[in-house]
């Protein structure tokens, strides 16, 4: 991207560039998510939830998220 002066005022122009395409594209998502206050909030309350649970609930869930594969 670029800032041309057009007119006395400024207007970002896109640049045709492939790699920085890419780049933005990789890394758009991520930064997204990071910046996401719900997620941020869902992961505190489930790490939250996590440490309540006792010794045996907390390795029998564990491995049950080992089992289906997800987190």
């Amino acid at each position: 991207m670029r800032l041309t002066k057009q007119n006395k005022s400024f207007v970002l122009c896109a640049v045709a560039d492939p790699e920085a395409g890419e780049v933005e594209g990789r890394y758009s998502k991520a930064y997204e998510e990071k910046m996401n206050p719900f997620s941020d909030f869902r992961s505190r309350e489930r790490e939250a939830r996590r440490q309540q649970m006792n010794v045996l609930d907390r390795i029998v869930f564990e491995f049950g998220q080992f089992i289906s594969g997800s987190q």
